[in-house]
């Protein structure tokens, strides 16, 4: 099995632009999207510099936007196309001191859920995956801390999720398994928000 890396910065319109149209030229189409690009945010709200909001609402939801706006005239064009929003329990319930990213995922949610309906009738199926800590990377630091044990209390299977959990609800998502899903969100958060 062989991958295609690319990279593109995709807070920049151009970049996303771009990105859609080398997808294009090495596949011919667009079947699948998943918007994964994210930033944590956490600290006192009234010490969050407007810098700061800006590249999180950037990075977590415009992004977003423009690469669906990217991509969605080629899916558009083949009749068929799936998009998968990576949003997070955030951004339904917030917790305090995570202001930018609660607001920018809940806002992915409203974009999520807006978007099927005006492009489903289009066959192009769009929803949202809100998963709850998931042990990666960006998580390590808050899952050793006290705001991390103080979270793992809320989480009813009493462990947080492991990446490949989350990656087979997106898979699912994409899958043609779930052709009657649109404007939903799933909820891998182990038991930490039950909406």
């Amino acid at each position: 099995m062989s991958f295609l890396q690319l990279g593109a910065d995709l807070a920049l319109g151009a970049e996303a632009e771009r990105l859609v149209r080398d997808v294009v030229v090495r596949f011919g189409r667009i079947d699948g999207l998943v918007n994964n690009a994210g930033m944590d945010q956490r600290g006192p709200t009234l010490e969050m510099s407007p810098d700061e909001w800006d590249r999180v609402i950037a990075t977590n939801l415009t992004a977003c936007f423009r690469t669906i706006r990217a991509a969605l005239p080629v899916m558009l064009g083949q009749g068929s196309g799936s998009i998968v929003n990576i949003a997070s329990r955030l951004g339904q319930m917030g917790i305090p001191e995570t202001a930018a990213y609660s607001a920018a995922k809940a806002g992915l949610i409203g974009l999520t859920r807006s978007l099927a309906r005006e492009f489903g009738t289009k066959g192009v199926r769009i929803n949202a995956v809100a998963p709850g800590v998931t042990l990666t990377e960006m998580t390590t630091d808050l899952v050793d801390s006290e705001a991390g044990k103080a979270r793992l209390r809320d989480m009813a299977l009493g462990r947080f999720g492991r990446a490949d959990e989350v990656a087979e609800a997106v898979i699912f998502l994409l899958s043609d398994r779930a052709s009657l899903f649109t404007g939903q969100t799933l909820n891998p958060n182990a038991g930490g928000h039950m909406p």
